[in-house]
This record gives C-alpha cells, sequence and structure tokens, in this order.
C-alpha cells in the first residue's frame, strides 16, 4: 500500500523578478531633516486610512462583483487533558531535545553501522533510561538511516531495517518495534493526509498513510517519522513531527479512530477537510493565519486577499497560484508586509471563472529556500474582470515594501494618479515616467507621494545605502 507522505516535496526556489535595465544611477542624497513626532503618527494614520479605503473601493468597484464568499463555522481544535498535554507543556521538553546535539552525535558515531534492531535497542537503552529521550534517538535514528522508497512491499521492521528502505508502514512498524524491546508503549495509527499534492476539496476515499502514538510518562503523543525524514531528495530532518501537538497534526493527518485525533471534541471527516493545509515550517516560522481558515473557497471576488500574522520582521512569505499545472505569472499575485500590524498581506488576482490552487511559502531572511507553509483552494464563478499588479522586483520584497495605491499595473496616457509606496530602509526615491526623471521630492516617513500625470511606464526607484546605487523597486505600465 502506497503512503500519503511527503516524500515528493521539493522546496520552492523563488527567484527575484529582474529589474528593468540601466538601473545604477547615482542620485544627490537629501540631507537629514527632523519630523515632529505628532505628524509621524498622522502621516502613518492617513497611510492605514487609505490602505482601508482602497480595499473598500475594490470591492465596490467593477473590479469586484458581489462578494459570495462564505466562511465556515470555526471548527474547535483543543487537546484532550485526559490523554495528552498541552503545547506549552510539550514545547520545552521538544525544545531542550533538538538543541541538545549530544543525543544525535551518540547516535551519529555509535549506532550509525548497527547489524541489527536488537543491536540498536541496546545501544539506546545503555546511553538513557528516559523514555522521552529513547523515542527521541529512536525517531533520529530512523528518519536519518531509512530511506523512503514507494512501492516498497516487504515493510516488516526486521526488512525495512535490513534494507534500510521502506514506505510509511514500514517506518511506522520498526518505530513500533524498538518501542516494544524498550518497553514504551506505542502503536501504529492509519489514517488520512492532506498534502500539497492532495487534491484539495476532493472527497478522502481510502486511509493510505500510517504514523505512531506513543506513550510517555502517562500520556500519548503522536509521531510520523517518515513525515519526519523530510523529502526524499534531501533527506532533511523535520523536527516538527516528533511529537506534535495534536492541534496542530490535525491539520494534514486524520486517523480512522477517533480517539487517535487527542482532541475533545473530536472533529468529524468533513471538519478536517475544511481545514487548510499547514505544514511545520508554519509552526517554525510562527505564523498565524487569520483569513481565511479554511481549505477551500468558492467566491465571485476578482480579488482574493489571505491574511498571515507574521510577528519576526526576518520572515518573508511569497506565494503561487497555479490552475491545474499552470502558475501564474507575479503580475496575478502580491504578497506584502504591513509593519504596523505585523500582518502579511497576499492578494490573488484570478482571471477567470475556476479552480485555483494558492500556496503561501515563507522563509527567514538569512535561509535562502521558501517552503510550503499554507495551502488552500480558490473556487472562482461569476468573476467580471479582474486587476494586474504592478511589476515588483527584488528590492520590494527585501526592504519588505508596501504598495499602497494604485493597485493596478495598466495606467492610460495623460491620466492623473497619485503613487504611494511605503519604502523602509531607503535613503531617496526617484519615479521615472517615461523618459521624465521627476525630482527626489514626496517622500517622507518612509512613505513615497507623488502626483504623476502619465506620460509613459512609470517605474520608481530607490537607493538604500550610502554606495548611491539606484534600485527598481516597482514600475506600472503604460496602456
Amino acid at each position: 500500500m502506497g503512503c500519503g507522505a511527503s516524500k515528493s516535496n521539493q522546496p520552492l526556489v523563488v527567484s527575484a523578478p529582474i529589474p528593468p535595465n540601466n538601473t545604477s544611477a547615482h542620485l544627490e542624497t537629501p540631507s537629514n531633516t527632523e519630523t515632529a513626532h505628532s505628524t509621524v503618527e498622522t502621516h502613518e494614520a492617513s497611510i492605514q486610512t487609505s490602505l482601508i479605503n482602497l480595499r473598500d473601493d475594490l470591492t465596490k468597484t467593477s473590479l469586484s462583483p458581489q462578494k459570495t464568499f462564505t466562511p465556515i463555522n470555526k471548527i474547535e481544535l483543543i487537546p484532550d487533558q485526559r490523554q495528552t498535554i498541552s503545547e506549552e507543556n510539550i514545547n520545552n521538553p521538544r525544545k531542550d531535545l533538538f538543541s541538545n546535539n549530544k543525543h544525535r552525535d551518540y547516535i551519529d558515531n555509535q549506532c550509525s553501522n548497527v547489524q541489527s534492531i536488537a543491536e540498536l535497542v541496546k545501544k539506546i537503552e545503555s546511553y538513557s533510561s528516559n523514555d522521552l529521550i529513547r523515542a527521541w534517538l529512536i525517531f533520529y535514528w530512523i528518519t536519518k538511516y531509512i530511506r523512503y522508497v514507494d512501492g516498497h512491499e516487504d515493510n516488516a521492521a526486521d526488512v525495512v531495517f535490513r534494507t534500510r528502505t521502506g514506505v510509511c508502514r514500514g517506518f511506522t512498524h520498526l518505530f513500533s518495534e524498538c518501542c516494544r524491546l524498550l518497553n514504551i508503549k506505542c502503536v501504529d495509527v492509519p489514517g488520512y493526509v492532506k498534502e500539497n499534492w492532495f487534491r484539495i476539496g476532493d472527497a478522502l476515499q481510502q486511509a493510505t498513510h500510517v504514523w505512531n502514538a506513543v506513550k510517555l510518562s502517562g500520556y500519548w503523543y503522536l509521531l510520523d517519522s517518515t513525515w519526519g525524514a523530510g523529502s526524499a531528495s534531501e533527506n532533511k530532518l523535520e523536527e516538527f513531527y516528533f511529537l506534535t501537538p495534536p492541534d496542530q497534526m490535525i491539520y494534514t493527518h486524520l486517523p480512522t479512530e477517533d480517539m487517535w485525533q487527542l482532541l475533545s471534541p473530536t472533529i468529524t471527516k468533513q471538519q478536517f477537510l475544511d481545514l487548510p493545509i499547514i505544514k511545520s515550517v508554519y509552526y517554525r516560522l510562527n505564523l498565524k493565519l487569520i483569513f481565511p481558515q479554511q481549505c477551500v473557497i468558492e467566491t465571485s471576488q476578482s480579488l482574493f486577499e489571505v491574511i498571515i500574522k507574521t510577528p519576526s520582521p526576518d520572515v518573508t512569505l511569497t506565494s503561487t497560484m497555479k490552475a491545474g499545472s499552470d502558475e501564474y505569472p507575479d503580475s496575478h499575485k502580491l504578497c506584502q508586509y504591513d509593519h504596523r500590524d505585523q500582518l502579511t498581506r497576499c492578494y490573488f488576482s484570478p482571471t477567470n471563472d475556476g479552480t485555483y490552487d494558492l500556496t503561501i511559502f515563507g522563509k527567514t531572511k538569512e535561509e535562502g529556500t521558501y517552503q510550503g507553509a499554507i495551502h488552500m483552494r480558490l473556487k472562482v464563478h461569476g468573476l467580471l474582470t479582474a486587476p494586474l499588479f504592478p511589476t515588483l522586483y527584488g528590492p520590494f520584497k527585501e526592504h519588505q515594501c508596501t504598495l499602497i495605491e494604485p493597485f493596478r499595473r495598466v495606467l492610460y496616457k495623460d491620466e492623473r494618479i497619485t503613487i504611494r509606496i511605503r519604502i523602509p530602509d531607503a535613503i531617496t526615491v526617484s519615479v521615472k515616467n517615461g523618459t521624465h526623471n521627476m525630482s527626489t521630492h514626496g517622500f517622507e516617513n518612509q512613505i513615497l507621494t507623488k502626483e504623476v500625470v502619465v506620460e509613459g511606464d512609470v517605474i520608481v526607484y530607490a537607493i538604500f545605502d550610502r554606495t548611491e546605487t539606484l534600485q527598481g523597486v516597482c514600475k506600472f505600465d503604460m496602456a
């Protein structure tokens, strides 16, 4: 039996948009001027009002017909305190395990070439008498030394150990057998999973995955060593799937037996399908999905918004929008960070009626690769027209800029518009209107406010450091 496991996952490498030609130039840096604190607050309040009015206007105009999106009833996810303990109480012991390199070093130095399950168990037994540490060592050994091979037929624990290969059932059998030999109570938990390749919105036909529940100090905990091993190509340890809090595991794992949800009350299969797909990076980056809190959204909106609490400014988010295998370009999606309320707002502009898969990716500024954090599906019907977003260049995301207006790519000749963009870290800002380089005035308190009578493509540039290198921030196209 195959496994609904995350072995096919590949982290997304997102390339920054290529800036326009001739983006290197030198501008005189304006002298610093002090602005009264009250003026800054007034200006910030004005910007927030503009953002709110912008979203209100978009729902009233032809860009967005009458809103038909109806949120589902809130699904309560509460760990059953009779069977397990809360996330707060398990997180510190988990962090201590994960950060203690001595445990991993012992496995890598003493257990990498063990010849039998009995030998592995004996070494673990001699290393520690603590069942929590023992369970972690088993999990770590399996995720490090067992390779996922799709279609592997014989998944008996001894076969998986000998061949160092298996599918989810083999991973769980091996974990259970090691626990049995160490007198740790453990069970296999069959169930359903939702993945990024899962056909979002489809009914669950059969339970294709297996994970474990382990009893430590009188309480049950969930773990998935298959998903803990990461993708087949990278074999990167996913610590999140060891003793995963049940109210977090339930977003992707639904046991066939309700008792192994470890929730009170338990949820139904339909409620499981209604939940968005939330992956481990979501919790690692401390994200919180504000809106919408469901997997499948039916709407007639031409501009759809996903709002995510992003407490750390060191975290950046991006997104993809796909119809089948076709991925839409950046002109149909936009993620931007709002510093004032620590929210990332991701906008999607579908082109016509149909089904769209939305994925939000995240990473820290130090990390080079984005990883999928949230998956959901948009079903659009009754769409009138759709806006295109301006071209955004690398510095826009790097410096967490915020587009305030206009919220569209296409401008018209001789049209009078006001461009407003929050550009943190910028020393000076310039606007090029067609062939005309406009003055550097209009940039105060990190906000560019520039009135333009459109003569051609409009490009916003900024200098972010003392090298005085002018970089493209965004571009609006003249029709």
